[in-house]
């Protein structure tokens, strides 16, 4: 005849199976192919979902120090982009430069940050592409 087992025993034999039970699951997924693509290179997965792009002082900038834009492409197209001013240039007009707007900006040109940039002589623009395709195209345009 079977003893019967404690309640105690029969939760503590649950909370032991259940991430054994989980990871027998993941593992069962991870033979269907689409899973394969999803497990491997996660790329569904992003930031974006529960930070705002356009906000860049909650990746540690300074208030405005960021201007995103979008630049127009011959083909119609918009490639959103930052404009990250440098931080002792963004430290001498602090004040003139913290009163624009925060956010997506339609027109760069009217910037305080543009303005800077275009009246110093000594400026350096530098671009930087970060994209998965940048690596097939380097050599053929910007990246």
């Amino acid at each position: 005849m079977a003893v019967p087992l404690h309640p105690i025993l029969w939760a503590s034999i649950g909370v032991a199976a259940a991430p054994l039970a989980f990871y027998i699951a993941l593992i069962a997924l991870g033979v269907i192919p689409f899973f394969q693509r999803h497990f491997l290179y996660a790329h569904t997965v992003h930031s974006l979902w529960w930070s705002d792009i356009n906000s860049p002082v909650g990746w540690g900038f300074a208030k405005n120090q960021v201007t995103p834009f979008g630049l127009q492409t011959s083909d119609g197209e918009t490639i959103y982009a930052w404009h990250i001013m440098p931080l002792p240039l963004y430290l001498q007009h602090e004040t003139t430069v913290a009163t624009q707007d925060l956010g997506f900006c339609k027109d760069f040109t009217q910037t305080e940050s543009f303005r800077l940039l275009a009246n110093d002589p000594d400026a350096r623009l530098i671009i930087t592409c970060k994209s998965i395709s940048c690596p097939k195209s380097i050599g053929k345009d910007l990246c």
